[in-house]
């Protein structure tokens, strides 16, 4: 009998990229009102901040300030949600960025910081229908790789930042070093780098970028489609070992280069993935492309939002975001 007045608050949602910086204005539901995107003219805090502020404007300019709850970013790299740091985020001249204080005191508004593949599983999370299983892996792929681990509708995380960089886990002894110091790591061979790499290895054709990779692979090219089953078999490999850690049994794929593999990707990762997890489990794992396509970061990003509107006891809490809504801080 009663419901929420969707349109009564909304939630900013901003995803940080090597160039750019897009957001999204989301209802209390979690979905997309309106879009922005700027270019970013710099690596350095300066430039990733004016970029921040140029998309949060363009969203919010016909809105009430007091119809705002507040704002997530999601950036790559490491990062400290608790402390609101962007620590080490690769694609950026910084260490150590106090994010969180700096966005805050730009905007006067609760704002949350977290990795951008861990947002995209909240993003996930929320497209979710009632009744579909609540827990599942949520990897990303593209220039960078990464997951978020979703167990029983929460989002995992323990003692040490860095929860869910499946990119970093080790698949080859002594291999290619890492921009993250270490060697072997599965980004160095199957994010869009090392996709680009074996394709034009084997190949008398030059590819540029990894759609035009795929959409060789599906024209019948030869080193086109090897270059694919070798980047998914060191994925599959990562994504065995969390299945058969966690007994999670769905995979949601996600991010730009599972966007441009479309079918063709995810038909390649589950053949693959099933001849390396247990027999007796083989038919339960499911892997599916994320139902928000190249949304889901910024949808996830405002979902660190509403999760914090949402997450009970409300009233049992400093919470900064029913503070706005209800214009008192509960006691």
């Amino acid at each position: 009998m009663l419901a929420l007045a969707e349109n009564a608050f909304f939630a900013v949602g901003i995803k940080i990229e090597p160039q750019h910086v897009r957001a999204a204005l989301t209802d209390l539901r979690g979905a997309v009102i309106a879009e922005s995107v700027t270019s970013l003219h710099g690596k350095e805090s300066d430039h990733v901040l004016a970029g921040l502020r140029t998309v949060y404007d363009e969203l919010t300019v016909r809105l009430p300030s007091s119809s705002v709850l507040g704002v997530g970013i999601a950036l790559p790299g490491l990062v400290d949600p608790a402390a609101g740091l962007s620590i080490d985020p690769h694609f950026f001249h910084w260490r150590n960025l106090p994010l969180r204080d700096a966005a805050e005191k730009m905007w006067q508004l609760p704002v949350w910081v977290e990795n951008d593949a861990r947002a995209g599983a909240l993003g996930e999370k929320w497209a979710l229908s009632s009744d579909a299983d609540p827990s599942f892996l949520f990897v990303t792929v593209g220039v960078g790789i990464g997951a978020g681990i979703v167990l029983k509708g929460e989002l995992l995380e323990g003692g040490l930042v860095g929860a869910g960089h499946l990119g970093h886990t080790t698949v080859v002894l002594d291999g290619l070093p890492c921009h993250c110091g270490l060697r072997g790591c599965l980004e160095t061979v199957a994010n869009d780098a090392a996709l680009l790499r074996a394709a034009n290895a084997g190949s008398h054709t030059r590819y540029d970028s990894v759609t035009q990779v795929f959409q060789a692979a599906r024209a019948g090219d030869g080193a086109a489609r090897a270059a694919i089953e070798q980047a998914a078999s060191y994925l599959a490999l990562s994504i065995a070992n969390v299945v058969k850690v966690t007994g999670i049994s769905r995979v949601v794929l996600g991010g730009e280069s599972a966007v441009a593999g479309g079918p063709l990707l995810v038909d390649v990762l589950r053949r693959i993935l099933k001849d390396l997890v247990f027999a007796e489990t083989r038919e339960q794992v499911v892997v599916q492309p994320s139902r928000l396509g190249n949304a889901v970061w910024q949808v996830g990003a405002a979902a660190l939002v509403l999760e914090a509107l949402y997450t009970p006891p409300i009233y049992a809490t400093t919470n900064p975001v029913l503070e706005r809504v209800m214009g008192y801080a509960p006691s």
